[in-house]
């Protein structure tokens, strides 16, 4: 997708960009940004 980062968060009721961005680093152990990078 090419939505911003602070607005998927906020799609999926995170508060803070940055609870989601540590979120998804435990869960994928890269950022949104190098993630969404290496399946472009």
């Amino acid at each position: 997708t090419e939505r911003p980062v602070s607005r998927i968060a906020a799609d999926l009721g995170f508060v803070q960009p940055s609870a989601f961005y540590r979120a998804f680093v435990g869960w994928t152990g890269s950022g949104p940004r190098d993630y969404r990078g290496r399946f472009r």
